[in-house]
């Protein structure tokens, strides 16, 4: 008596490519990188070190397809003895309907915006305002993790420390008032020579 036969999967074209794209991202270690003197975010080779503006193939892997994300929020911060130091975290965040990250594919577009709203949570729980000369996230297409040594690495790299504090700026307010105020007084000081033509 013959068996019978399992009806075949209709071939799903998306999910090849969608799986295509994950492995693309995962073999080349890419995951997004933004910080806010960008005016778009950008891709991060973990390989490399180096931020770059995307190929189409990147682009369309990570915008295109829904991934399963993972990200570390971080906040570049320089005391007042021009110290720097970074402040990192993982806080557990919801999709915009509610469901936690790393139990959906989500688009890139929607992990970007939850992870824009959940820094600014974050900037106020977790650090010293005055410090902050830089903010950011990293957020990578699959499981992975990244230590606080890699993003100081890619941060030294690309002038992501080149921005001042509120301490600094401060500062340089107060400095510039007292030159202005001594400016001011040697004017007043000098006196006004006086000539006259006859």
């Amino acid at each position: 008596m013959a068996k019978n036969k399992k009806p075949r999967k209709a071939y799903d074209s998306y999910k090849k490519e969608q799986t295509l794209a994950d492995a693309h991202l995962r073999k080349n270690k890419l995951a997004v990188w933004f910080t806010c003197d960008m005016k778009n975010a950008a891709v991060v080779s973990l390989s490399s070190k180096t931020i770059f503006n995307p190929d189409t193939k990147t682009a369309n892997a990570i915008a295109n397809y829904s991934h399963y994300w993972s990200y570390t929020l971080v906040i570049f911060c320089r005391d007042q003895l021009g110290s720097e130091y970074l402040i990192t975290g993982e806080p557990e965040l919801p999709d915009l309907n509610g469901k936690p990250f790393n139990s959906i594919r989500m688009r890139q577009n929607e992990v970007a915006e939850s992870l824009d709203k959940a820094h600014k949570k974050f900037m106020k729980d977790c650090s010293n305002t005055l410090h902050v000369c830089n903010t950011g996230w990293i957020a990578f297409p699959y499981k992975a993790e990244i230590d606080e040594e890699t993003i100081c690495q890619i941060a030294d790299k690309h002038g992501v420390w080149n921005f001042k504090s509120k301490f600094e700026k401060m500062k340089a307010e107060k400095v510039k008032e007292r030159q202005e105020t001594t400016d001011l007084l040697k004017r007043k000081a000098t006196p006004k020579l006086v000539g006259k033509y006859k």
